[in-house]
Formats: structure tokens, sequence, C-alpha cells
């Protein structure tokens, strides 16, 4: 079974200002070398028979991001964007009897923390404001090396970056674009580090829903993650 070290969660993460759901934080990732921190967009609302205050009511749960993962990784309600992290990171186009390794060696949350009501509706600049400032607070109970970005948008929101990066204990190092598209994407590094001079790389990808290569952003991946990625 997957399972998550609650006690983090409860002791620390719990406590951070503004965060509406707790991260998937894997069994394994406090011996996992290098550590990975994979980062979501948003969720959103969506229709079944359960009706809309039921699926209210699971949006509403702090514990929505972790049961939504475990019901993937238990092959109970398959998502393609796990899928697709699956792909790119293991590459393998066939993960359902390697997944559990993965999420068991990294922490995942979503960046938004508040739904969407609908997949048309975009996050809007107060939402990267919340999270960049939630993503620092994640950052510095998890410390992790490596934090890959699930699409690029929060990278384009500058402002809140700095913003949200001058209130804490973290510095940038160095910022890259790479000009070679993946996709019609391009890759964006952002390199920070903290007041004990340890560094932290964010990789910001193609969101990996539709239309996502994930042959040719697992070599990009692959590039950054010097130490490479094994689960």
């Amino acid at each position: 079974m997957l399972e998550s070290i609650d006690c983090l969660t409860n002791d620390s993460i719990g406590k951070i200002e503004n965060l509406s759901w707790m991260p998937w934080i894997g069994k394994n990732y406090s011996k996992s070398n290098p550590k990975l921190m994979i980062v979501g967009e948003s969720h959103y609302k969506w229709e079944n028979e359960d009706g809309p205050e039921a699926i209210e009511g699971y949006l509403k749960s702090p514990e929505f991001t972790k049961d939504v993962l475990k019901a993937h990784v238990e092959n109970r309600d398959e998502k393609k964007i796990f899928e697709n992290i699956e792909k790119t990171l293991l590459q393998e186009a066939e993960t359902s009897g390697s997944r559990q390794s993965l999420w068991d060696s990294v922490v995942f949350y979503n960046f938004i923390q508040r739904y969407m009501e609908n997949k048309t509706i975009r996050p809007v600049s107060e939402d990267f404001v919340v999270g960049w400032k939630v993503f620092f607070d994640v950052l510095q109970l998890t410390r992790p090396k490596y934090c890959l970005f699930c699409g690029v948008e929060s990278s384009n929101e500058y402002g809140a970056f700095k913003a949200a990066i001058g209130n804490g204990e973290f510095q940038v190092v160095e910022e890259k674009r790479n000009e070679a598209q993946i996709g019609n994407t391009s890759p964006r590094i952002i390199e920070i580090e903290d007041k004990d001079k340890n560094r932290i790389k964010l990789i910001f990808i193609r969101h990996p829903s539709s239309y996502f290569s994930w042959e040719e952003w697992g070599k990009f991946i692959s590039s950054q993650i010097v130490e490479g990625v094994g689960f």
C-alpha cells in the first residue's frame, strides 16, 4: 500500500497559512536521493453521479490531493497527468506496475490553493501570489533538491515569485530559459539557494496533460537532474 509520512504533514505542513490541501509525501522520501518535489497546478470541479454537493465536499477536504493520487496508484481511478509524469520520469510507456516506487519516493502537491469551477477557468494573478508564498513554506519543510513544475505559467508570474522569495530564507542564484522548444514550450530553470548555500533547482516543463511528449521531456529532465532519477 502507498503511504505518506503523516507525522510531518500533521505536525508542520498542516500549519502553513493558505495551504488548502496537504501534500503527498512518499513513505521513502526521507531516504530518497536526490529528493524531488513534483508541483502540479490546480484542482477543478467535475461532474459525476455523486452530484455537485458531494464533489464540493471532496474538494474541501484537506486530504483531497493525497486521496486522488492514492486512487490513481491503486488503479482505481487513473489520471492522465499522473501517467505522463510517470512515463516521463521512468521513461517507460507502461507504468502501472512500477508507479508505486516512484510515488513512494517523492513529494507532490498542487500550486494553486483554490479549486477551479471547471477546466476552462484559469487561475488569476492573486492565485499565483498565494501559490508562491505557500510554495516557499512547503519548500522549507520538505527540503527537496529538485522541484518539477507541471506547467510554466507559475514562472511567468515573476513579480509574485520575487515577492515571495524576498520574504524568506532563499535567494535566486541563476535563471535560464531554454531557447530550444519541446512541443512548442520553452523549458525554464530557476536555481535558488538557502542560507546554508544548499541549492534547489526549479524545473518548469509543459503541463503533462494533452499533446505532451514524455520521451522528449524525460530527456530534458534527465539532463537537469545530474544524479539521475531512480525509483
